[in-house]
């Protein structure tokens, strides 16, 4: 891989998941499709970057999810960046 710097898609996909993560938390009647979609942007970021970037987005994203309401939002961030992460 080819280093490089980091750029605004890196943020974009961080953002897609914090939204991805609020959606599955606060409409219920979607949580079981987001389930699916939340590894999505850690393996485009995982696709794009460098293991260190990836590594790091998966710490700003699991930091995230201690904040938003822990008992339903760590669960979901744990299986995310797992199924993602492989």
């Amino acid at each position: 891989m080819v280093p490089k710097s980091i750029k605004i898609d890196f943020f974009l996909y961080i953002g897609l998941f914090f939204l991805l993560v609020l959606a599955a938390i606060f409409i219920p009647f979607l949580s079981g499709f987001m389930i699916f979609l939340l590894p999505l942007p850690i393996i485009l970021v995982m696709k794009q970057y460098q293991l260190k970037w990836a590594a790091i987005a998966m710490g700003i994203m699991f930091v995230f999810s201690l904040f938003v309401f822990p008992y339903f939002s760590i669960p979901l961030t744990v299986l995310a960046l797992i199924s993602g992460g492989v």
